[in-house]
């Protein structure tokens, strides 16, 4: 017992009591919530803690976010959440995220919680974003800047104002590259087109065709367009192109001589894909001589003006946007955080590009007219989610994936779920697939892919599950290409392809350079390990095609009023026979994983002895349980 004294109201008492000792308990985490208002907010004064005192810009709240992370780990706070009132908040750089910003929710503040500023009006929120938030990459050009072109009264122009900064260039792009970087036009929320000939007509794309290869780097074209003669004025005139496979398109620079009917690319500044080839198809653009369409747009990037041909008249409600920064989100590092019901537009590259995420989701809202690669990068992801988001307009890709490790099988433990992905290869057309994976581990289940000239779905990955997903309308501009798409491998083991549906998988164009079918399922060059389960494909061209490789199952798939319900060759023993004998690039594949050894030893045990069984023969495969009904002739 001891001695202890107790201060009370100004008075002590002294008494014997028991020993009790209590540690201090440190200063314990806590939560912080910012608040961001675009009509009402003040970025200079406002702390950004209630909605009355809201800030205005999203990047004031990611700068009060990295100054709630303190040094002290006793004042982290457990979990920080930014509130962003509907409206339209306009960037003017990428919002920069990395380590300071974690531990975040990005939400919008939904109606209930908007009570306390109910009585104050939102003007400047249109009617689509009045219930969420709109994060937009673009810069607004009043309708009021816009005066008729004395050329063609159809045709308004206003000036580009130079704080919009660079307004980019158009790039020649590889086979699988999305090269893209210039500025870009939306009317109404609605992406223009770069004025072309020929124009597309009815949502269809239309094309001329060469006449005739003249060298390696020219070609004759068709001389009934007047208009050609002024082409030799245009200052920055491009072509695109299938040059000689109708599945591998890209952009070059060209100059054309009017008299000689002809164009001539420069392969300085450009790359022809493959080779030029008599009867490719391919049309002319960025000339403002063919600005002559509803819908088109023409920049002058010398003297910063922009043409537009509106698709409707335009008003002093219109809304005209000129896309400006590069990505929406560009974020490194950033761990447990959540996006939740926003709305993202307009960017020149990337929409949301995420590096080395981990514990990141993407949750509702939606994501359009992004300029670049894909709408959504999860680069070297672990633990992430995107669900329910709709992505849509976008010039290449919807969502690139990677993660986990191939060498140690390692999951990314990533999931990508019930998004609905369409209308995207609108610039590169080729191999800019609604989803893109890479890695380890992925389970993609549940989305809907549709409305593109190519692929759907396609990748490099091990130990992956694709299922339940709806791939409908692909593949119709192009040729030996699939909805669902991996190819040349041994290595890419364990994928699973099952209870998936695939619809309107085939070419509507006249495309006849190259195997000429297009497939639901393809796995392609002796694509060997995986299981293709319960998988149903209708009103299609191909159902699937098996090209050569081994140890795949493919059970219980549906084909109903396709014209081929399963193709299967032997290429390995024939025209790709290079590839699968030893010491070539399977091997070396293979060997690069270390693969006589755990964990892919134990892993996949078919894998041992694999050069001495017949290695290009296709052997170890399981076709069963397949049904097909309503054959079409084809």
């Amino acid at each position: 017992m001891i001695k202890h004294v107790v201060f009370l109201a100004g008075l002590f008492l002294i008494g014997k009591v028991d020993l009790c000792v209590v540690s201090a308990a440190p200063e314990t985490s806590y939560l912080v919530t910012f608040f961001v208002d675009p009509i009402h907010g003040i970025d200079a004064t406002n702390d950004g803690l209630s909605p009355e005192f809201a800030f205005r810009t999203i990047q004031r709240a990611a700068d009060a976010l990295a100054m709630t992370n303190r040094s002290d780990a006793s004042q982290v706070p457990r979990r920080r959440t930014v509130r962003l009132f509907p409206g339209n908040y306009w960037l003017d750089r990428s919002l920069n995220l990395n380590q300071k910003h974690s531990n975040t929710t990005w939400t919008t503040h939904t109606p209930e919680q908007r009570k306390i500023n109910a009585n104050r009006p939102r003007r400047g929120v249109g009617k689509a974003n009045r219930r969420r938030a709109h994060i937009r990459g673009g810069y607004k050009i009043k309708p009021s800047s816009f005066k008729a072109w004395h050329k063609n009264p159809n045709i308004l122009v206003a000036r580009i104002p130079s704080h919009v900064g660079d307004l980019g260039r158009i790039r020649s792009g590889d086979l699988q590259q999305c090269a893209n970087s210039k500025a870009e036009v939306f009317y109404n929320g609605e992406q223009l087109t770069l004025a072309r000939y020929p124009n597309i007509v009815d949502d269809k794309w239309t094309w001329d065709t060469i006449v005739n290869v003249t060298s390696n780097v020219s070609f004759t074209f068709h001389g009934d367009r007047p208009l050609r003669r002024q082409y030799e004025k245009a200052p920055d005139l491009w072509l695109h192109g299938y040059w000689k496979f109708d599945w591998a398109d890209n952009y070059v620079a060209a100059k054309v001589n009017a008299d000689e009917k002809s164009y001539t690319i420069d392969t300085v500044s450009s790359r022809i894909l493959y080779e030029l080839t008599n009867g490719a198809r391919y049309y002319v653009l960025n000339l403002l001589q063919e600005l002559d369409a509803p819908g088109e747009y023409y920049i002058d990037r010398k003297r910063r003006l922009l043409y537009v041909y509106p698709p409707v008249p335009m008003s002093a409600e219109s809304e005209i946007v000129v896309s400006a920064v590069e990505n929406l989100v560009r974020a490194d590092h950033l761990t447990d955080t959540s996006f939740v019901d926003i709305v993202w537009s307009t960017s020149r590259g990337t929409g949301l590009s995420f590096s080395s995420p981990s514990r990141v989701e993407i949750i509702g809202g939606s994501i359009s007219n992004v300029g670049g690669a894909e709408a959504i990068l999860l680069k070297n992801a672990t633990d992430c989610r995107v669900r329910n988001v709709t992505i849509s307009d976008c010039n290449c890709g919807g969502i690139n994936v990677t993660g986990g490790d191939r060498r140690t099988l390692a999951s990314s433990k990533t999931e990508l779920s019930h998004n609905h992905i369409a209308n995207f290869a609108k610039w590169k057309r080729t191999y800019m697939a609604g989803i893109l994976f890479g890695g380890c581990g992925h389970v993609i289940s549940n989305n809907t892919v549709a409305h593109a000239p190519h692929t759907g779905i396609t990748g490099r990955c091990n130990d992956c599950v694709f299922s339940g997903n709806y791939l409908h309308d692909l593949c119709y501009e192009g040729v030996d290409a699939g909805a669902f798409y991996a190819g040349r491998s041994w290595a890419e083991r364990g994928n699973i392809v099952k209870n998936n549906v695939f619809q309107r998988i085939r070419r509507i164009e006249n495309a006849t350079h190259g195997y000429g079918r297009v497939q639901a399922i393809y796995l392609d060059d002796q694509m060997s390990g995986y299981d293709v389960i319960n998988n149903t494909v209708l009103d299609s061209d191909t159902a699937i095609l098996l090209g050569g490789g081994r140890h795949n199952k493919l059970i219980g798939n549906k084909s109903i009023r396709t014209q081929l319900p399963l193709s299967f060759d032997a290429r390995g023993l024939t025209w790709d026979a290079a590839s699968c004998k030893p010491g070539n690039e399977f091997e070396a594949e293979l060997a690069s994983y270390d693969f006589m050894k755990p964990p892919w030893s134990t892993r996949y045990p078919e894998l041992a002895g694999i050069f001495e069984d017949r290695p290009c023969t296709p052997t170890h495969n399981v076709v069963s349980d397949m049904v097909f009904c309503g054959l079409e002739q084809g």
